[in-house]
């Protein structure tokens, strides 16, 4: 039972944080091809990073972290090799970035749907010096998060979770 809840954290059994995935854009734009004069506007550059909680006790989070973190140990009582699943992880990484080269975006969009944790879901989000409160409606075509609070619907491209269905995930 694994989920996605935006903007990038993994979910284990519904409610319970087991990793996260954060992706930073470090360069976009041109870019020459080492075998030709032509130049190319599609090149990016990027960095990804994928933490997992793989084999920690439960008893090893800093208690306030017990009731909403978890590992994979915790979650179904097994052990894993790291090097096994370091493996799978950058294997499903190079799938992921093959996808987007040959289908574009859409494919990883309708899995982050699929998997999105939050749809229903009341929520508090905070924005800079804004609060916005509503229900998580999904994941917008851009990768935001689409809210529908009283009077519209809003599409939030950053922020901090900091509610959802009234359970405080951080201070404001």
């Amino acid at each position: 039972n694994v989920g996605l809840r935006w903007p990038n954290d993994l979910m284990l059994g519904g409610t319970k944080k087991g990793g996260g995935i954060l992706c930073e854009g470090v360069a976009r734009g041109p870019c020459r091809d080492e075998n030709s004069a032509a130049t190319k506007t599609d090149r990016w550059a990027g960095i990804i990073g994928v933490g997992v909680n793989i084999n920690t006790n439960l008893a090893d989070f800093p208690p306030p972290l017990r009731t909403r973190a978890t590992s994979l140990l915790a979650h179904d009582g097994r052990r894993r090799d790291l090097r096994d699943i370091e493996t799978r992880i950058l294997h499903a990484l190079a799938q992921a970035i093959m996808c987007i080269q040959t289908e574009g975006f859409e494919p990883i969009l309708h899995a982050a749907r699929t998997w999105d944790t939050l749809r229903g879901q009341h929520v508090e989000l905070r924005d800079g010096e804004s609060i916005i409160t509503g229900t998580a409606e999904g994941i917008g075509d851009s990768g935001e998060l689409l809210i529908r609070t009283a009077g519209s619907l809003q599409r939030c491209t950053t922020g901090t979770l900091i509610t959802i269905n009234g359970e405080c995930l951080r201070a404001i």
